[in-house]
């Protein structure tokens, strides 16, 4: 009997020796629902998109074609949802996902697609300063009262109504819009050039200086993030203008100097009195010409009228 079981036992052993194959998947992911927009906000948005598999995925999103950022989504999974943080407001963005499954199928792409990102007060700013150089009033102060809405202290919305009330020459209305930004931000260059300059039109070049020399506490070489024409060349300019109201001609020179070293003025030697093919009789006049000459360039947003 014993013998018996041992037989059968053995032809079972046979026929069950069969080699076990692992057959690897290699179908791609599939996206069930592809990725959309489910929230967008000022600063950030909420993509979400369904797979028929786990997968991982790399959420890529651009304004430029050298903006590119991604996200990453480790965990595999069906339903996916990010939410991307630190967007820009009132932009429009692209953005694509890539796909792949746990056996390393694909990466599969999803179509590129796009949103626009809502309005806060910086926007309004970015856009009301659009609008200020083309001299569209009512546009701005459309963007200035939506900006006040979001933040009625705004210092980039109080820099840019001070920056329209300086163009009109309501200087007193200005001046207090300007004080009231730096209330917010006591070095908010915008309204630190903007003060300089109003101080300079208003034959107080002392006031001038000072508060153009703040505005590089910080940096050189700033420029003003919603408007690139508001810079350091700006404040340069103006502090020319004041030092040489002030009979400074060595600091006016300096000024311009950071800002157009190709000027090529020398005090004592007067071949170099002169402004393209126009010539001075003195240093003194040809370094006032080269100054408006920069200050039309530089604030030519400030003195056009449309």
């Amino acid at each position: 009997m014993r013998r018996i079981a041992l037989v059968v036992l053995s032809l079972l052993l046979v026929m069950c020796e069969e080699k076990i194959i692992y057959k690897h998947e290699t179908d791609p992911p599939v996206f069930q629902r592809v990725p959309e927009v489910v929230e967008v906000r000022d600063t950030s948005v909420v993509i979400s998109w369904k797979t028929d598999e786990p997968t991982k995925a790399d959420l890529y999103y651009w304004f430029t074609e050298d903006s590119v950022l991604v996200q990453s989504e480790t965990e595999f999974r069906e339903n996916h949802e990010i939410l991307v943080r630190g967007l820009e407001p009132y932009t429009k963005y692209y953005y694509q996902v890539e796909i792949i499954d746990f056996e390393d199928n694909g990466p599969v792409k999803s179509r590129i697609d796009s949103f626009r990102t809502c309005h806060n007060e910086f926007s309004c700013a970015r856009v009301g300063w659009v609008f200020l150089k083309e001299n569209r009033v009512d546009s701005v102060m459309y963007y200035v009262d939506m900006g006040f809405a979001f933040d009625s202290l705004s210092p980039d919305i109080l820099a840019l109504l001070g920056w329209l009330r300086l163009k009109e020459y309501s200087l007193a209305v200005a001046k207090n819009l300007f004080y009231k930004s730096l209330s917010q931000d006591n070095l908010f260059e915008p309204a630190l050039v903007g003060l300089s300059y109003l101080f300079l039109v208003s034959n107080d070049p002392d006031s001038s200086i000072i508060l153009g020399e703040m505005t590089f506490a910080d940096d050189a070489e700033w420029k003003y993030k919603y408007c690139s024409e508001i810079n350091y060349r700006v404040a340069r300019v103006i502090l020319a203008e004041a030092y040489y109201q002030k009979g400074d001609l060595g600091s006016a020179q300096r000024q311009v100097d950071f800002i157009w070293s190709e000027s090529g003025l020398i005090p004592d030697d007067p071949t170099t009195w002169k402004l393209g093919q126009e010539e001075f009789s003195s240093y003194e006049e040809a370094l006032l010409a080269v100054i408006l000459y920069l200050k039309d360039e530089v604030l030519m947003f400030i003195n056009s009228k449309g």
